[in-house]
């Protein structure tokens, strides 16, 4: 005979006598505030041990230069390799091919383009004598000229408070302290060309046997998360090589715009602008807003002409490059909202630096993909959710 005691009737009933709250205890509920305890509780421990770290992350940031540049240059030409041996080529010959061209564009650049930027480099160092008396005669007549347009009260009482030496100075010391920043920048060159030796190497491994890189990676997880791991391992190699691809074309895009129109408009140091918009570019969003800064400041240190024709490139750049450029090279191959990556990049600028800033917007894509995979998997296995 059935014990009556040991029903789940009984069992219900016991405990809604002793007040437990079950349907708190079975709820997604709990299992949210678990988790949320959990990765706080993570934080909380590898803050008090992040020294212990430092060793892997000096490594990882040594390591960075080399691995994203091959990287950079594997999705680049890796559809070219894909697409020659399904002809049934070795893939050795497309590799080879793709050396040689990479060996004439260094070429290239160095008989063709550094001289140019060189030259321009002098020219301004040169100009920068006459370029700061202008900055201080501008900056002079800066106090004349704001309260004579606001004569008017409350706002030249205003304007009379305003210390505008101490304004000049700090832009005087702003000015210093980036061209200051430069001897930081001579400083890791020698990094710089380690990590140029490396390049080719792991872009020739990269090339040559990048395709078995996932199923080398699925044979060390068990059978049961294959499935998953497999469409992260995909869809993460999708997101990366889109935003690569995009974002360098777009990239070489906007610098061939800005050189052909600051050559029109007839400004100072044309190419030079337009080769710094361009690798600006390659931060997206910010990026383009940052590099108009230079050719204004040029522009408004040559003549106030020159300054309005720049805004009125910038203004046409910008137009092509939000109605046009943007919605057909990059798209949604991300499906990541402009303001999440605002908010990434400003965050990855102020830790983690430059690398993190070209860096955060791919792993956010990464970790994106994870973590879907994750919660799907958990609504699959878990009984808080119902069957549909």
């Amino acid at each position: 005979m059935k014990n009556i005691d040991s029903t789940p009737e009984r069992k219900k009933s016991e405990r809604e006598r002793l007040g437990m709250p079950v349907s708190f205890i079975n709820s997604r509920a709990l299992t949210t505030l678990t988790t949320i305890l959990l990765i706080l509780l993570i934080i909380l421990v590898f803050t008090q041990v992040a020294y212990v770290f430092q060793p892997i992350w000096l490594f990882i940031r040594f390591v960075s230069f080399p691995i994203i540049g091959s990287g950079i240059l594997y999705y680049l030409f890796s559809p070219i390799v894909e697409r020659v041996s399904e002809m049934g080529v070795s893939r050795h010959i497309p590799i080879i091919g793709i050396f040689i061209l990479l060996i004439l564009l260094i070429v290239w650049g160095i008989f063709s383009l550094y001289p140019v930027l060189a030259k321009q480099a002098e020219a301004f160092l040169a100009n920068m004598p006459e370029y700061n008396t202008r900055l201080n005669e501008m900056l002079g007549d800066l106090p004349f000229n704001v309260e004579k347009a606001l004569s008017q009260e409350p706002l030249s009482r205003f304007v009379s408070r305003i210390n505008w030496n101490n304004i000049t100075n700090n832009l005087q010391n702003l000015i210093t302290s980036t061209f200051g920043g430069l001897s930081t920048f001579i400083g890791s060159v020698t990094q710089i060309a380690v990590g140029l030796v490396t390049i080719p190497v792991i872009l020739y491994y990269l090339l040559l046997e990048g395709e078995k890189l996932p199923y080398n990676i699925l044979r060390l997880v068990p059978p049961r998360i294959e499935p998953y791991v497999e469409r992260v391992l995909l869809q993460a190699n999708y997101y990366i090589s889109q935003f690569v691809r995009s974002i360098i074309t777009l990239a070489v895009l906007v610098g061939i715009f800005f050189w052909i129109s600051y050559k029109i408009i007839g400004l100072d140091y044309a190419l030079s602008l337009a080769f710094l918009s361009g690798l600006l570019n390659l931060v997206p969003y910010i990026g383009s807003i940052v590099s108009v800064i230079p050719a204004l400041i040029i522009a408004i240190l040559t003549s106030p002409m020159m300054f309005v024709k720049v805004i009125i490139v910038l203004m046409i750049e910008q137009l092509v490059e939000s109605r046009l450029l943007q919605p057909f090279i990059i798209g949604g191959s991300l499906s990541i909202h402009p303001l999440t990556i605002l908010f990434l990049i400003l965050g990855a600028g102020r830790v983690f630096g430059v690398t993190g800033v070209l860096l955060v917007v791919p792993i956010y894509a990464v970790v994106k993909v994870i973590v879907k995979e994750i919660y799907y998997a958990f609504r699959r296995y878990s009984k808080l959710y119902p069957d549909n």
